[in-house]
């Protein structure tokens, strides 16, 4: 394997280690001059669980994902640990947040051995490490470890960049995607909740980068990311799927926002806010399938198509399967590409899913029984079959309930679908 390195240039560190001549009464810049430097292997790596799975299967610089352990690598802080040893942190793992949830967020102790004019191999040795951990719950959002015991932080919970000492041995951590400041023991525990940055140009506001996790556009994947790790704690293997309102997803149509967000109610005291929370394509990048729910006009639905989704969940099936007959997946001209040689939907290419009484399970129903969460039974929450066949399947004996077609509805509907016409 072909072994890609990652130079290391620990010579501003050392004392000794760089040089700046300048020539007596130059008035212009110092010219620097490498006087040693030491290179860790980029394919270097320490004890943990395995990491990468979400960088693809492609090989990265010779080396193939997922890793079989934690990376040590991609430097973003040094700190000076004497003799001729440093603490270095890396960041927030493989570059995004989306990517980097198998990435534990660690402090590295390692000794080089510089590589000079008179010697030195230019090897770096790794010699430890402590790993960020919250297990006194001191941070107050989704992490990825959140139902674990220790807590893990990995590099989808924080972008960590800068790192300095305390005089009583505590670290201090800048972040990014608060941006935050943490404060950590010297094992790596973590002391104070994460302290937010004022914003100075704005007094009484706070400074908030996109990734931040009191911000709605990443509370989604912070807690999928929740959800799957504890999901596959065990012996599970299976991802949770993303099933979100369809117009809180990021779509850039001004039309499909929720009317109570653009326009909050008189006297609530509520801004106006955006419909574009969920981002399609971020929540791919991390792993996770979207099947938004209830689509039920065409246009919305070809509409989502387009976007990518992976699935539809709607009270009109019928219409869905028409929507996928018609839709060229792949742009090879040729559409129906979700479904099977027979006109079926191929469940492995796309979730199609029908809702209430696309399923004769649950019509659009106003039925006060319904309503109050009662039924005919008080073991059974939602009956599967309506008895007799022109009762309403909830209430059975109010009188106001009758058979209703439904508008549009095919000959694969069943008889005894119902609705239900009674008020409260």
């Amino acid at each position: 394997m072909k072994r890609t390195l990652l130079t290391m240039l620990l010579a501003p560190l050392a004392p000794l280690a760089l040089a700046l001549p300048t020539a007596a009464g130059a008035s212009g810049p110092s010219s620097a001059r490498l006087l040693g430097r030491a290179v860790l292997p980029a394919n270097t790596f320490a004890p943990g669980p395995p990491s990468g799975s979400l960088l693809g299967s492609a090989p990265i610089n010779g080396v193939q994902p997922p890793f079989g352990s934690q990376p040590v690598q991609g430097f973003s802080a040094t700190l000076s640990a004497g003799g001729g040893r440093y603490w270095v942190m890396p960041d927030n793992g493989y570059g995004s947040i989306e990517n980097s949830a198998d990435f534990n967020l660690r402090i590295y102790l390692i000794k080089p051995a510089l590589k000079t004019a008179s010697g030195g191999s230019g090897k770096i040795r790794v010699l430890r490490h402590i790993e960020l951990r919250d297990p006194d719950h001191k941070v107050p959002f989704a992490i990825v470890n959140a139902f674990s015991a220790e807590r893990v932080l990995t590099g989808a919970d924080f972008d960590i960049e800068s790192l300095q000492r305390a005089g009583d041995g505590t670290l201090w951590i800048g972040d990014e995607f608060g941006p935050f400041l943490l404060h950590v023991d010297r094992d790596g525990r973590v002391l104070d909740p994460p302290y937010r940055l004022p914003d100075l140009d704005h007094p009484g506001q706070e400074l908030r980068s996109p990734q931040n996790p009191f911000s709605e556009e990443s509370g989604t994947l912070r807690v999928m990311n929740a959800l799957r790790a504890d999901a596959q704690a065990g012996a599970g293997k299976h991802t949770p799927v993303v099933s979100p309102d369809a117009n809180l997803l990021a779509d850039g149509d001004p039309a499909t926002g929720v009317q109570s967000r653009q326009n909050p109610p008189a006297g609530s005291d509520l801004q106006p806010a955006s419909s574009e929370v969920m981002s399609v394509a971020s929540l791919h990048t991390a792993g996770f399938k979207v099947v938004p729910y209830t689509v039920n006009y065409p246009a919305r639905m070809k509409a989502l198509l387009k976007l990518g989704v992976d699935g539809l969940i709607s009270d009109r099936p019928d219409l869905l399967h028409d929507a996928l007959v018609g839709y060229d997946a792949n742009g090879d001209g040729t559409p129906g590409d979700y479904l099977n040689p027979d006109g079926s939907v191929n469940p492995a290419k796309f979730d199609a899913q029908a809702h209430r009484g696309g399923r004769n399970l649950r019509p659009r129903t106003r039925c006060p029984r319904w309503r109050s969460g009662s039924t005919t039974s008080p073991t059974r929450s939602r009956p599967t079959r309506p008895s007799p066949r022109t009762a309403c399947p909830f209430c059975r004996t109010t009188p106001t309930c009758r058979p209703a077609s439904v508008a549009g509805a095919t000959a694969a509907r069943t008889p005894w679908q119902t609705r239900c016409s009674s008020r409260t």
